[in-house]
């Protein structure tokens, strides 16, 4: 399960954090048929969670991501299809900062989001 969780739904703790305070979010749905995706993931003795909708959108160029969390930040690390650079990336409809980081010949946009919030998410590639 914890594999599952880990790997495929991407929700984590990031090193040196635990309970989802600051979790890292990188859900790899895109390398799957899914393209539309809710998942939650609750530790029940703490109460720490993350949730979120994935909605993959390929001819409109498009992931759309609808983020919450317990703790204080959610450091996102969002898979893109083959071959994609991100153009733009908005959380509430205002541009925010990433970083596109490589590894090995995935590319992934990085950025970072408040936790506590609802985070509606939009990932604009070319």
């Amino acid at each position: 399960m914890a594999a599952f969780i880990e790997g495929l739904v991407g929700v984590k703790d990031s090193p040196g954090t635990e309970k989802y305070s600051a979790p890292t979010l990188s859900p790899r749905w895109i390398e799957t048929k899914s393209d539309t995706v809710q998942a939650t993931v609750r530790y029940a003795a703490s109460k720490g969670y993350v949730a979120y909708t994935y909605i993959h959108q390929p001819d409109q160029k498009l992931i759309q991501l609808t983020i919450t969390g317990s703790g204080e930040k959610i450091n996102c690390h969002i898979l893109l299809p083959e071959n994609a650079k991100p153009i733009s990336i908005t959380a509430s409809d205002k541009v925010i900062p990433f970083t596109i980081n490589q590894v090995e010949k995935s590319s992934y946009a990085d950025f970072e989001l408040v936790g506590g919030a609802v985070n509606v998410v939009k990932v604009k590639f070319q």
